[in-house]
């Protein structure tokens, strides 16, 4: 009689959590940074850059509500997407765009928008549609 077998163990996955980003991330690779002054905030501060708010508080690892202070140093994401016209400029509409993200993006009010491309019917603009900025 052969003595029994040893039980083999079936390796099973291991979920392993990824870390959070912290502030302490590498910086983008423009290497750019900002020192959140007071009153200041994550929009006004991607705005500034032309990056995307949630892009800025993903980078540097800050999560709802969103919180910044004073003296703290912010990375800034490189290959902003958000281009900030000066009055007068233009943008582009680009897929998934409304005229409301349009104005937060840039810092207008939407009827300013809309009034300064005589639309009549603010819902449907399209990709590739070039909008004058006030």
């Amino acid at each position: 009689m052969s003595p029994p077998e040893a039980p083999t163990a079936t390796p099973e996955p291991v979920a392993t959590a990824m870390p959070a980003p912290t502030a302490t991330t590498a910086p983008s690779a423009s290497g750019t940074s900002h020192t959140v002054k007071a009153g200041e905030w994550l929009f006004s501060i991607a705005r500034k850059y032309g990056v995307g708010p949630y892009a800025l508080a993903q980078v540097n690892g800050i999560g709802a509500p969103y919180t910044i202070h004073p003296g703290q140093v912010l990375v800034i994401p490189s290959g902003g997407t958000v281009p900030v016209p000066g009055p007068g400029g233009t943008y582009t509409v680009q897929r998934g765009d409304t005229i409301y993200s349009i104005a937060r993006k840039l810092g207008k009010t939407p009827s300013a928008i809309i009034n300064a491309n005589n639309l009549v019917n603010a819902n449907f603009i399209f990709p590739g549609q070039v909008l004058r900025i006030p």
